[in-house]
């Protein structure tokens, strides 16, 4: 059985996974309590599906980038949950490579090769990063990530495309106003789901390709042995947790 974190953004969402099957998911919106909350409710969350922390197999945490109090305040409470059961496997998943992994399927629908997966910053800009599809027949994950997470504002995205000659090729857009991108790109698409930020489904999904020995945790760039903090801009509070 897994658990998977989410907290990257104003909401906290956790899973339940097993066998590539959901088990169970929810997302509480917390506001400014999640360090006050995330621990009484990661235990109820299991309670309520009858789940003890010796029952877990695997920790899957959304690790960033976003806000840097709710990375550090999921990271650590998973941390204590490693503590309560060390024989956990613990995996640090991209929260861009998990909305990226969120519309793989509609990509893959539309004959979309790229994927672009934006998260607020919350300074009038977006995390961003471009991921390509993996052949869907090869026992790997099913997408690579092109380029390491940058910040852009909305308005240069023609720049960013332009950058990395993808101007002219058919890419699919997720995450933090997405729907705001200028039209004028010729080949833009926005995807149609209805979830637009990090969600521990995902996340967990993805993880679920390493864990199954579909690939190396090595080779992703966006997946890590270790849950700690991505921080694309320096934090403004330097404190280890």
């Amino acid at each position: 059985m897994i658990i998977s974190i989410e907290g990257s953004i104003n909401n906290l969402s956790l899973a339940l996974l097993k066998n590539d099957l959901i088990i169970s998911n929810q997302t509480f919106n917390v506001q400014n309590q999640l360090a006050q909350t995330i621990v009484p409710t990661i235990k109820t969350f299991l309670h309520k599906n009858s789940i003890s922390i010796h029952q877990l197999s695997s920790i899957v945490v959304g690790c960033g980038p976003g806000s840097f109090t709710g990375i550090r305040t999921v990271i650590a409470a998973a941390k204590g949950i490693i503590i309560a059961n060390n024989n956990l496997q613990n995996i640090g998943v991209s929260g861009l490579a998990g909305l990226a992994m969120s519309v793989v399927d509609e990509a893959l629908k539309n004959n979309i090769k790229y994927i672009v997966s934006l998260i607020d910053t919350k300074r009038d800009d977006v995390f961003l990063q471009l991921f390509k599809l993996n052949d869907h027949d090869k026992l790997s994950f099913p997408f690579q990530s092109m380029n390491k997470i940058e910040v852009v504002k909305i308005e240069h995205i023609n720049e960013y495309l332009n950058k990395y000659n993808l101007s002219d090729k058919d890419i699919l857009f997720v995450g933090h106003k997405s729907s705001s991108i200028n039209s004028n790109i010729i080949n833009l698409k926005i995807s149609e789901n209805l979830c637009q930020y990090p969600n521990a489904i995902w996340i967990g999904k993805l993880a679920l390709y390493l864990l199954n020995g579909f690939d190396k945790i090595d080779n992703t760039v966006i997946a890590f042995d270790k849950i700690e903090p991505i921080y694309v801009r320096s934090p403004e509070i330097n404190k280890k947790i």
